[in-house]
Formats: C-alpha cells, structure tokens, sequence
C-alpha cells in the first residue's frame, strides 16, 4: 500500500508538471476529455516509469542469444523498453496523444504493448500489480478530478511558484527525475522541491 500510495502521489506530481507547462491542463479544462485524461496518465507511466525490474527464471531461456539456468535472476529496465523508438516515435517526448484511441492504437495493440514489455505502468502477467483499479482512481478520480473540478466546484488553478529550472527535463517541464538517487518506482524530483500554489477557481 505504501509503495502503492508514493506511486500515484508521484504519477500525479509529473503529470501535473507536464500539463501546466505544456497547456495540456487548458485543453483538459475546456474540453473535459476524460480520453486525454487517460491518455495523459498513461504516458506519466511511460515516461516515469521503473528503473529496473528483476525477475527469476523459473525454467531456462535463451536471452540475446546467450543461455541462462533456471533461478538465475535477470534485470530489465521499463526506462529502455518504454523509450524505444520504434514502438513510440518521439520516445523521448511526452505525447499524451499517443495514446488517444485511433486506427495506430487499438485494444488489441494496446494489449500487445503490455505483453512484450514496452508499457509495463503496472506490470504484466503474475506480476500485475493488484492496485491497479485503486490507483488509477486515486490520481483520476481524486486527484485530477479536485484539481479539474466537477458539478459540485470548478476545481483549482495552478501557479508553480518556486523549483522549475527552464531547458531542464523532458520538454523542458523543469524538473529532472531522480532514478539514481531513490527507490525503484516513479521517481521525485532531483534536487530541490517544486512549489505549487492553488488557488479555488470562482
């Protein structure tokens, strides 16, 4: 649950950087796309996502050509998987839009993705993460909902205020991710923290 809560906590954190600096959070507003919304999580996992997974062979395997015995252990690392050019053009980017539902991305490729390893947000197979339903509600339905607003309040506006570094991090959203420095999930920022300032909107 810890490990679950940092997660999402962070997940929202780069998604909220990336769609103020980039105007996407205007676009959300206007257009109320619950679609984008999805589409902007999931490229905040694939962009963020784990450094490094370690898995136990459980029967031996032949990996790029060499032979590997069962119960050796073997790393892989999302960061490469997810940044692969020829699965996600502008891998280096972040690209909500690739993700919005067309001919290039149906459920079927969608699935697929998820099974070779490219998009691992919350793994695959016996390793799936079981809180994927929760968390997904808590940065979707809790978090961006408080920030977006809905029937009942218009929601917040929001001014970063301190801790953004202009030409650093991947688009220049102002932060550099710290997968050196801290645990194997999605990571915090490097350095100092970024100040945010919300403001109820009338």
């Amino acid at each position: 649950m810890n490990g679950g809560h940092t997660n999402q906590t962070t997940t929202f954190i780069w998604s909220l950087l990336h769609t103020t600096r980039s105007g996407i959070l205007s676009e959300l507003r206007r257009t109320k796309s619950r679609d984008l919304l999805d589409a902007v999580f999931r490229e905040t996992g694939r962009i963020y996502g784990n450094l490094i997974l370690l898995r136990r062979l459980t029967s031996p395997q032949v990996i790029l050509g060499k032979s590997r015995p069962a119960g050796q252990f073997i790393a892989c690392s999302p960061l490469a998987t997810a940044r692969d050019p020829a699965v996600f053009p502008e891998a280096d980017k972040f690209r909500p839009q690739r993700w919005m539902k067309s001919p290039a991305l149906d459920e079927l490729r969608l699935k697929n993705m998820t099974r070779s390893g490219a998009f691992t947000q919350f793994g695959k197979g016996q390793h799936a993460c079981l809180g994927e339903k929760m968390g997904r509600m808590m940065v979707l339905d809790i978090l961006w909902e408080t920030i977006l607003g809905n029937g009942e309040h218009r929601g917040f506006d929001v001014e970063l205020v301190s801790g953004i570094k202009e030409g650093v991090g991947i688009d220049n959203v102002g932060v550099e991710a710290a997968w050196a420095e801290e645990n194997l999930g999605t990571p915090f920022e490097k350095g100092g923290p970024v100040m945010v300032r919300f403001k109820r909107r009338k």
